[in-house]
């Protein structure tokens, strides 16, 4: 496999230097682990364009092999008769993490939502939902059915605090995240509060701390607060990660891996707030933790970029895309831009269209070429970027009139 490191943790397989996400995956299916009891989870749910893209890049054959491990998790959830319980909540967790969402909306079983087993099935369900809107840029229209469930776990204490807190700071962050999408930003502060109370008075096992330090990251997005209350939040998160400790291999995967996006929040932040070097250190640590996941060289290739530092840039980029999903397209386009930026044109070029190779529904790159290619008059590449924008529809659907007129033009 080209991305071994990423590839077979997905398909169960153990490999020596794998990403923290592939290392659970691998642990957990060659491990006997009992799917019937609770399994914490890493927090990151990949966007379904991780593995399109992943499955573009890869071998023919992981991508066989990856349609078939897909359709055995989904036997399993749902082949079964009477599949519920904790069993079936791990399945669609797993369902979630594996881009699987429609088969988790095609799942119509009957829930009562006051009995815990039954709700957290449902906020599932709303999980996958709501991650479908956001592959396909639709708007988020389940603002009420979140803010329900929220209503019926902020004072009942039959629930557990673990679906409590998941329910509650889900909410928050839906509503800090896409604002135009949950109108009623008023109802924050009250949710927030509720949160705050029961994550302050919480037994200290460790699932629920490492739900907790979580849950701080949620209220520290909350813009109502003061910056001085927020930045108390992200330093009780980033204490409670530094100091707790995991008894599995499991768990010890699913708490790097929590502090890793922890400390990708902490960097935003820092960069926020004018604290360069701070937001430098953070991105750096991502990097000591989890050295084979590309999310954290991206980082700091858009921050050298930003400064227009390109040689800085060029070289995070790159190695950025070199290690793989996610966002390859991106970090290619910005190492080609880099590239550009130096005055290495023809580099520039060739990875431009590997680029477009990766992502063949990104404008940018088209237009860029375009462009040289005039820069140049180069009328056969000129004819062969017009034909490619206007016989793709996605590619068309991006450009507003002005723009699809010069295109048209170029041949002129």
């Amino acid at each position: 496999m080209i991305y071994a490191h990423i590839s077979k943790g997905y398909l169960g397989i153990k490999n020596n230097l794998a990403t923290l996400n592939s290392k659970f995956y691998a642990e957990l299916f060659s491990a006997p682990h009992n799917i019937e009891s609770n399994i914490l989870f890493p927090q990151r749910i990949p966007k379904k364009d991780f593995f399109i893209e992943l499955k573009t890049l890869e071998t023919n054959e992981f991508s066989h092999q990856f349609d078939s491990f897909c359709e055995n998790l989904v036997a399993q959830a749902f082949g079964q008769k009477n599949n519920k319980g904790v069993r079936l909540i791990n399945y669609i967790n797993l369902l979630l993490r594996y881009g699987l969402f429609d088969k988790i909306n095609e799942f119509n079983a009957t829930l009562d939502i006051e009995e815990e087993i039954d709700l957290e099935l449902s906020y599932l369900k709303q999980n996958a939902l709501i991650e479908t809107c956001l592959n396909t840029e639709s708007v988020i229209t389940l603002k009420d059915e979140l803010k329900k469930y929220a209503d019926i776990v902020s004072y009942n204490t039959n629930f557990s605090n673990k679906l409590r807190i998941l329910i509650i700071n889900r909410l928050i962050v839906c509503t800090c995240r896409y604002p135009n999408d949950f109108e009623d930003k008023s109802i924050i502060l009250k949710y927030s509060d509720i949160l705050i109370n029961i994550i302050e008075s919480l037994e200290t096992s460790f699932e629920l701390m490492f739900l907790t330090a979580y849950a701080y990251r949620g209220i520290a997005m909350v813009e109502e607060y003061s910056k001085d209350f927020r930045s108390q939040c992200l330093n009780k998160m980033e204490n409670i990660l530094r100091e707790l400790k995991a008894s599995s291999i499991l768990e010890e995967i699913v708490l790097k891996e929590g502090f890793y996006t922890s400390l990708q929040t902490l960097s935003k932040w820092n960069l926020a707030y004018g604290k360069e070097n701070k937001a430098v250190e953070n991105i750096e640590e991502m990097i000591s933790i989890d050295p084979v996941d590309s999310t954290a060289y991206s980082e700091l290739g858009l921050f050298y970029l930003k400064k227009k530092l390109y040689k800085n840039a060029e070289l995070y980029f790159k190695k950025a895309s070199e290690l793989g999903s996610p966002a390859v397209g991106m970090n290619t386009y910005f190492y080609a831009k880099c590239l550009e930026a130096q005055g290495h044109d023809e580099k520039a070029i060739l990875e431009l269209y590997k680029t477009i190779f990766i992502d063949n529904e990104a404008i940018s790159p088209c237009l860029d070429i375009l462009n040289f290619y005039k820069k140049t008059n180069d009328i056969s590449g000129i004819k062969i970027l017009v034909k490619h924008i206007t016989s793709n529809n996605v590619l068309r659907e991006q450009l507003d009139v002005y723009e699809y007129s010069d295109i048209i033009n170029a041949l002129v």
